[in-house]
């Protein structure tokens, strides 16, 4: 059983509102105008979305000066191959470390600027079974600009093929000497790129 006694009630002071307003209402109709209506402010309430901005600044001035003026840097080294003991990577690694040693820089586990170093093996196309190894290195210095937007400006870039592996030394992680001479020569090449940065920088401000 439900009981209906409020709703009886509330539906008789309902009706008898109803029928006062009625009575009281304008005899005339008032018709609505576009200046009578009151103006609604329409504003977006969905947040612009920062941006991410992706500038080459190998050739410029301004990517020049970036690289010149890098103190520090985070490394990143990946690669894209099967390294069967990962001693290959390991070298490449060090070497990489060595390298921002010797050009100044300190090591951090975060910072805005990165050097991102890959490393994969392609058929050299000399012997059955053998292995050219390429090494790319990208140097990027993120900054964030005033909208929020983050702007990641490349100011280093290099690709060299620095030799060739056996199957059966690859196998083993035996590094050839000659890879090895064209792998510390690869990373002097970023070395010198920040040197001439930085002397190009200093002639521009006398």
């Amino acid at each position: 059983m439900t009981l209906t006694i409020g709703q009886n009630l509330n539906f008789a002071v309902s009706a008898a509102d109803i029928i006062a307003a009625l009575k009281q209402k304008s005899p005339s109709l008032i018709a609505l105008k576009p200046s009578t209506l009151p103006r609604r402010t329409v504003t977006s309430s969905r947040p612009r979305r920062p941006r991410l901005i992706s500038v080459d600044g190998t050739k410029s001035p301004e990517g020049k000066k970036m690289l010149a003026d890098l103190e520090e840097i985070t490394l990143i080294i990946a690669s894209f191959s099967f390294d069967p003991t990962g001693r290959v990577s390991s070298y490449v690694k060090r070497m990489a470390e060595n390298n921002a040693d010797q050009a100044g820089l300190k090591l951090r586990g975060k910072s805005k600027a990165v050097m991102f170093v890959t490393m994969r093996f392609e058929d050299s196309g000399i012997a059955k079974g053998a292995s050219s190894l390429v090494i790319t290195g990208h140097v990027m210095v993120s900054h964030k600009t005033s909208k929020g937007d983050l702007v990641v400006t490349k100011v280093w870039e290099e690709n060299q093929r620095v030799g060739t592996f056996s199957k059966s030394g690859l196998a083993k992680g035996n590094i050839p000497t000659r890879v090895r001479s064209k792998m510390i020569a690869f990373f002097k090449m970023f070395r010198d790129a920040k040197t001439a940065a930085a002397g190009a920088t200093a002639e521009k401000k006398k």
